[in-house]
């Protein structure tokens, strides 16, 4: 079921002159039956900047990654371990070292 509703997702993609491969459809199709291939493509091509990465900004940022959005992170903080338990981006290894480097998998989680 999930195999044909991509491949109607993609379809959809091709008949709406959208640039979203086959790949993205099956990861945005909810999306994409929800609003449309031109919203998921004006989400994909979108650019987002936080300044600072703690707590809330770390929430909208994995909502708005999970969507599609492209993010810069730009926080010279140090990752304390309590920033573990409310950063989905960050792993035990990063704690010392710059938010914004332990928070890389925000910024390639994006690039398919």
């Amino acid at each position: 079921a999930a195999a044909m509703a991509a491949s109607a997702a993609a379809e959809a993609a091709a008949s709406e002159g959208a640039q979203i491969s086959e790949e993205e459809a099956a990861i945005y199709d909810r999306q994409i039956r929800l609003w449309g291939v031109e919203a998921q493509r004006r989400l994909r091509s979108s650019r987002i900047l936080f300044c600072g990465f703690r707590g809330l900004n770390a929430e909208i940022c994995k909502n708005l990654v999970l969507g599609g959005v492209s993010v810069t992170i730009q926080d010279a903080e140090a990752v304390l371990e309590e920033d573990l338990g409310a950063n989905f981006f960050l792993k035990p290894d990063a704690v010392g070292s710059n938010v914004s480097a332990g928070c890389q998998r925000a910024q390639a989680r994006r690039d398919l």
